[in-house]
């Protein structure tokens, strides 16, 4: 109990002081904006709330200590079609190891697409934009961001010296490999988090998780005045806190939670979302990841920004998930997962 409220007030504490100070950046200010982007079709069709419902393979990009709960040797593949030819591939493994030590990994890419490469033809017209400078094209790039990660969860009731109820604690550490063109560009990061069921409330699972902390990365480089030398750009990961609670009926057919996201280039998000299962087959889900300062209009999209609904299906040791997320006025995505345990 004692590691649990340690670990949360740690937490807790980064986001309060540094969140603040970092968001007054404002959007953009990070770097590896690919971090932010959500897996696990499960997850998205619950309005992205899975620091505390997360109990499979999925939760490793979530909350690293979900992974404690798996019950068997968990395999997953997502796949994601996005906005102009954007996709997204995600893998990921992990299984128990001598009763209360669970280990796993994944790896995540996401291709842009073909990109035209275009060139300004008059230098002192460019800052004006595109729109006031002529261009000529040449040739075209691709962007790739490839996360490989390996994470490790510790379920502290199964400790001999030291049995702690219903707390769970994990960490992922994650390698960052991106290739913009012909520039490419390498780092490291890690996410911590954990997770408690209090004995007197069993159906309640509460999660904290600090996630893609690590130091500056490399973002651009451009030539310094007067000189032909490069100088490198470096900004701080998209450094991310969450915390949540998640209720399971008895029967555990029912998920209902609730997250709150703090990142430290941007405003405090909420998250609702819950998923039924109808006779341990049939799986519906919703949810809800409301936008900056709780503003269902941000965007004047009538508030279908951060809508998100799903389904599953389970046969035997396979289950397959499939979610819908609304990105406003940018359109939609789709997600598929599939996820086998053994």
């Amino acid at each position: 109990m004692r590691a649990f409220r340690t670990l949360c007030l740690t937490l807790v504490s980064i986001a309060l002081f540094s969140g603040p100070s970092a968001y007054a950046l404002g959007p953009g200010s990070t770097s590896a904006a690919y971090l932010k982007l959500p897996s696990g079709a499960r997850a998205i069709g619950m309005g992205e709330c899975y620091v505390a419902a997360g109990d499979d393979v999925q939760a490793i990009g979530w909350n690293p200590a979900g992974i404690a709960r798996v019950s068997g040797r968990e395999f997953t593949f997502m796949h994601a079609e996005w906005f102009q030819g954007i996709r997204y591939e995600s893998l990921a493994y992990a299984q128990p190891l001598m009763g209360f030590i669970t280990v796993g990994g994944g790896v995540d890419f996401l291709n842009s697409g073909t990109i035209d490469k275009t060139t300004f033809r008059d230098l002192n017209t460019a800052a004006g934009g595109p729109e006031h400078s002529a261009f000529d094209m040449a040739g075209t790039f691709t962007v790739s961001n490839v996360v490989v990660t390996g994470a490790g969860a510790v379920d502290a009731s199964g400790l001999r010296w030291l049995p702690i109820p219903g707390i769970q604690a994990g960490m992922n550490i994650r390698a960052l490999l991106s290739k913009i063109d012909k520039t490419s560009s390498a780092s490291a990061i890690i996410d911590l988090g954990a997770l408690w069921t209090p004995e007197r409330l069993p159906n309640w699972t509460f999660g904290i998780v600090g996630q893609n902390m690590g130091p500056a990365i490399a973002s651009a480089s451009q030539k310094a005045a007067n000189s032909t030398d490069k100088v490198v750009q470096k900004k701080l990961p998209p450094i991310t806190f969450r915390t949540g609670a998640a209720w399971k009926s008895t029967a555990k057919n029912i998920v209902v939670d609730l997250d709150i996201l703090v990142p430290v280039d941007n405003y405090p998000k909420l998250s609702i979302g819950g998923e039924y299962w109808y006779k341990k087959l049939i799986c519906f889900r919703g949810g809800y990841k409301f936008q900056g300062k709780l503003d269902l209009n941000e965007y004047n999209t009538g508030g279908l920004e951060g809508l998100s609904v799903g389904a599953g299906f389970r046969y035997n040791i396979v289950r397959l998930d499939y979610a819908f997320a609304t990105l406003g006025f940018l359109g939609a995505t789709h997600r598929l997962s599939l996820t086998v345990n053994f």
